[in-house]
Parts: structure tokens; sequence; C-alpha cells
């Protein structure tokens, strides 16, 4: 168990980095994305700004977690002690509330996209009749963002199973060593 810990550790925390730098990319994506909705449907485009508000959010707080995850030393460190364990786990635990509110926004807003999609499709062909390049509306974005909160909540899941783990070890290394000194002394 040791080996496998130590080896997915980084790799892990990379990850879990890459996931949130991409919420964070698909929310400036997203915010260029749908301008043409708030001609169609104001109500839709405020909802969907929204929930690309806290895509974004989601984003900045995971990255935030990892910084605090290499103040820790977390990343580098070979034993995990408390602070690791507490911080380790604070920073997941928030980076998966954000990742399942973003996630619940965008299952909710997928219907009502869908149902005016045809719509504006129509009235983004029309705008863009005389354009060399054209823009089609579509719910990749959406979904896109669906899989990038389900991923990052289930790596924010597997960060706070590895640090239990790793901090787990450690105790039983320093137990170890503390039983290994008393029959010195």
């Amino acid at each position: 168990m040791n080996k496998i810990v130590e080896k997915t550790k980084k790799p892990l925390l990379c990850v879990f980095l890459v996931s949130y730098v991409l919420f964070i990319i698909l929310a400036v994506c997203y915010f260029s994305d749908n301008y043409w909705l708030e001609e169609v449907n104001s109500d839709l485009f405020k909802r969907m700004q929204s929930a690309n508000t806290m895509l974004l959010y989601s984003g900045i707080v995971g990255v935030c977690a990892f910084a605090v995850f290499a103040i820790v030393g977390s990343i580098s460190r070979k034993n995990y002690y408390q602070s690791n364990l507490i911080f380790n786990s604070l920073g997941s635990v928030a980076s998966i509330v954000v990742s399942v509110i973003a996630l619940f926004q965008q299952i909710a807003i997928l219907p009502d996209f869908n149902k005016i999609l045809p719509e504006l499709i129509d009235f983004t062909n029309v705008m863009q009749s005389s354009s060399a390049s054209k823009i089609t509306p579509s719910t990749n974005v959406i979904y896109l963002a669906i899989i990038l909160a389900i991923f990052t909540a289930i790596v924010a899941v597997l960060v706070i199973v590895m640090t239990v783990l790793k901090y787990i070890e450690t105790s039983k290394k320093l137990k170890a060593k503390a039983k290994q000194a008393e029959v010195v002394a």
C-alpha cells in the first residue's frame, strides 16, 4: 500500500490541479460562447451566466486548494501529519461542494437550453448570414461542464482517500519509531 500511495500522490494532485484549471478555461469559453442567447431568452441567459460563474468559482476554489496542498507540503512530503490531513481534507471537501453545485446548475439548465436550441440556431443563422465564419449554438459546453464537474469531484474524493491512507501510514511509522526509541532507552 505504501508504494501505491507514494506513486499516485504527485500524479493525483497534478490531475486535481489540471482539472480545476480546465474549469477556469471552460468558464472563460462559456462566457463567450452563449452571448446570442441574451437576444432569444434573457432569463435563461442570466441563469447560464450564473452557472458559468459557479464554474469559474469552482476552478478558483480548486486552484486555491492545490495551493494549500503545496503550502502544507502534501506534494513533496513523505510523511503526512495532522496539518496535511486537515488542510487536504478541507480543500478537497470545498472543491467537491463547488463541483457538485456547478454540476446541479448545469443539469438544471440543460432541458431549458434544449427547448430553445432550434430557435437559437435560427436566430444565429440570420444574424450571421453575411459572416464568413459561423457559430452554431450547441449543448456541447454544458455536457463538457457536467463531465468535468463529475470528474473533478471524483478526483477530489480520491485526494481525500490518498491523504487518509498516507496519514495512517505515517502514524504507523511514527508509533513504530516511538516503540523502538523506548526499547533503546
